[in-house]
């Protein structure tokens, strides 16, 4: 890499990777347009250089150059990876750009021709009917995807490509009759792509964006130096490094270094442990503190959730089969207008105003602005197939621990066993001594307390069951059953205190010098969200709820009575949820909320299937259909609103689409459209569709207002 030149705000450099090399080129543009602080890149693939215009106050020069080493090491294997996940979105991108270059040259086409016949008039070809049939025809096989379907068949036996031989054909028989309305024709195809290609644009980038980020890299270690490198050619046995506060992305064994391990998205459960050489880690475990070297024993499925067709979905069929059928309906009125008007040009009128691709673009836009809601409402949907799924959604399963609940816990109760002892003391004391561990137990003594704490150095952490500290000269421990057990001390004290609600809390045991002192009963908090939530889709129909956990039945069934939902199961493994939502399966449309790696194989089971963008594993994200963007539970019922609403609308833009070519249709079966008229109304229908699309985006649904499934 070099740098040609440099001024604060702009850098141009020279890349040897992307010299005549197309689609890296579109790869790297398209991966710098989306960073932040970037205001202008241009690549250049005839000379391999690249030009982007930035924001020095938020992004600087150097950033940008590690960011192209990145791109461009290991022989560009990142930024291949870019374009494979992106080939989809680039093609249709240049389809666009040919489309509006097409529009530009026979716009002005156009404009020379009614120059040159106002001052020369017109070559004899000009008024040959025959040519402007045969244009009309090349046109036509272009419209129907029957036509096209033969037209390919037949292709197979040319020596050349048989769409570039289309559009030559036509363009050239068109051009040659210096007809200014078939001129304008040629103008309104290239149109009418356009909008097609837009429309489709505008739903593969809101899906692109809804997917997330696909470059998922990694530190891997070679010969003693770190790259980053997409875990999509991590392979077994290599070394790979997790610092602090990163996921971990691979199952295997620590080779060096130790650290704090959150098991929260892996096991459901709020728990740490240490972590050192030879201890195994796995896919959804997050480093709280420290650094791990890793071997790597097995890579996950990192793949997206399949089932991602749009052509699967119900609507898209029904566009399908009326582009189908639409020729048949068309040569029947086509064959009438004939008889009835005796001119040739008549049915050409009618075939050329039938064309279906409104309906298309109907689609297309309408999927895309329904995303577009969506996103405004703090919802990402990244399986747009789901649209059907949510309509007929009859029962919603939810996991307890970090989706119902808040993940975190909170002092319920204290039971003083020693009078020389008030609750303020207790957590005093047991703030002080574990204000330095990492631990959702330690977590809710600090969170009580955190002023004037006098954060003991001297703390032993014991994994799964708790700390023993020397506090003030006095030997504190502090813990589960287990670790008083171990050190000897009695948990059985007179003046426990009998309370048939005891057991929904979790019990911490205090002890000073060998005698228990005190019992903390922990509590696990609903999400302020969840009964709201609750109320609401119950208000929606749908009455068949369930809670399911890893965590014990005792617990959960609380969760659930705190929430009036009947169906509940507890110290649930990963695959008796799997088992769970089968069950569900049989005879109902199942969606899946949940958060930890834990859920994942019950969330890809599930038909639907919701997670939180910034409270799940990232295995957890990539088998979720919809991701709620902030942890905000009355989302639910609002993405069922938005859905049902918008389906509505995209099925009457359809409609109104189809009805349009009907009517014309017939107009035209009695004479009084002409070819060009026909092709611009046309036209028209496709532009109509898109603006009755944007009017789905800026529907607003507004929070608890009376609304149920099936007014519409």
């Amino acid at each position: 890499m070099e740098v040609i030149s440099f001024v604060p705000g702009r850098v141009r450099l020279k890349l040897d990777i992307i010299y005549k090399n197309n689609e890296l080129s579109d790869a790297l543009q398209l991966y710098f347009r989306e960073l932040i602080g970037i205001t202008g890149v241009k690549v250049n693939p005839v000379i391999g250089t690249i030009s982007l215009k930035y924001n020095p106050n938020i992004i600087d020069v150097n950033t940008l150059k590690n960011r192209m080493i990145s791109m461009v090491d290991n022989n560009g294997k990142h930024l291949k990876y870019i374009s494979e996940h992106y080939n989809d979105y680039l093609k249709e991108e240049k389809n666009l750009q040919v489309a509006k270059k097409k529009i530009f040259i026979f716009g002005s086409i156009y404009i020379l021709y009614k120059i040159k016949q106002h001052f020369w008039g017109k070559f004899f070809i000009g008024s040959s009917l025959p040519v402007l049939k045969v244009a009309a025809l090349v046109t036509l096989i272009k419209g129907y995807p029957q036509l096209k379907r033969n037209y390919n068949k037949i292709a197979e036996y040319f020596p050349t490509n048989p769409d570039k031989l289309l559009l030559l054909a036509g363009t050239a028989l068109t051009l040659s009759r210096e007809g200014n309305k078939g001129t304008m024709l040629l103008f309104l195809k290239a149109l009418t792509d356009a909008l097609q290609s837009y429309s489709k644009l505008q739903i593969k980038r809101t899906l692109i964006e809804n997917t997330g980020n696909p470059n998922s890299v990694i530190w891997y270690n070679y010969k003693g130096t770190e790259y980053l490198l997409p875990i999509k050619f991590l392979e077994e046995g290599d070394v790979v490094t997790f610092y602090e506060n990163e996921s971990i992305i691979v199952d295997g064994v620590i080779i060096e270094g130790n650290a704090l391990i959150n098991y929260l998205y892996y096991s459901g459960q709020p728990e740490i442990k240490r972590a050192k050489v030879n201890s195994c880690v796995y896919d959804g475990m997050v480093v709280v503190s420290g650094y791990i070297k890793v071997r790597v024993k097995k890579i996950p499925d990192k793949s997206l959730k399949s089932d991602l067709l749009l052509s699967s979905l119900n609507i898209s069929k029904r566009v399908k089969f009326y582009q189908e059928r639409s020729l048949y309906f068309a040569s029947t009125l086509a064959l009438a207008s004939f008889i009835i008007t005796g001119n040739s040009l008549t049915p050409l009128s009618v075939l050329l105003l039938m064309t279906p691709s409104a309906s298309k673009v109907a689609l297309n836009a309408g999927l895309a602005n329904y995303l577009k809601l969506l996103m405004k409402n703090k919802i990402l949907l990244r399986n747009i197939n789901t649209i059907e799924k949510i309509l007929n959604a009859n029962s919603i399963v939810f996991d307890k621990t970090g989706t119902l609940t808040r993940g975190k816990l909170r002092i319920g109760k204290i039971e003083i066993y020693d009078d020389k002892y008030t609750p303020e003391d207790i957590v005093q004391i047991a703030a002080s001594c574990e204000g330095n561990i990492c631990h959702p137990v330690a977590s809710a003594f600090t969170t009580e307390r955190m002023d004037n704490l006098d954060f003991n150095n001297e703390t032993i952490y014991i994994p799964s069951k708790g700390i023993i500290s020397n506090y003030q000269k006095h030997r504190v421990v502090i813990g589960n059953d287990k670790l008083m057990m171990k050190e000897k001390i009695s948990i059985v004290n007179p003046k426990i205190i009998k309370d048939k609600e005891v057991h929904f809390y979790i019990p911490i045991y205090f002890a000073v010098d060998h005698k228990l002192r005190a019992k903390i009963l922990l509590i696990e908090d609903l999400e302020e969200t969840a009964p709201e939530m609750i109320k609401q889709v119950k208000e929606l129909g749908i009455e068949d709820l369930s809670v399911i956990s890893g965590d014990i039945k005792r617990n959960t069934q609380n969760i659930a009575n705190k929430l009036d939902i009947q169906s509940y199961m507890g110290g649930l493994s990963l695959d008796d949820k799997v088992e769970f939502i089968k069950d569900k399966k049989r005879n109902k449309t199942v969606v899946m909320i949940g958060d930890g790696i834990n859920d994942t194989l019950a969330m890809e089971e599930a038909d639907i299937s919701i997670s939180f963008v910034n409270a799940a594993s990232q295995h957890t994200l990539l088998k979720s259909d919809c991701l709620l963007m902030v942890k905000d539970l009355s989302l639910v019922p609002r993405l069922i609103q938005i859905t049902e609403k918008s389906y509505y609308r995209i099925q009457r833009n359809i409609d109104f689409s189809q009805n349009y070519n009907f009517v014309f249709g017939l107009m035209a079966t009695f004479g009084y459209v002409g070819p060009f008229k026909a092709k611009s109304l046309n036209t028209f229908n496709s532009i109509l569709s898109i603006f009755n699309s944007m009017r789905i985006s800026s529907e607003a649904i507004k929070n608890n207002q009376e609304y149920k499934r099936g007014d519409l």
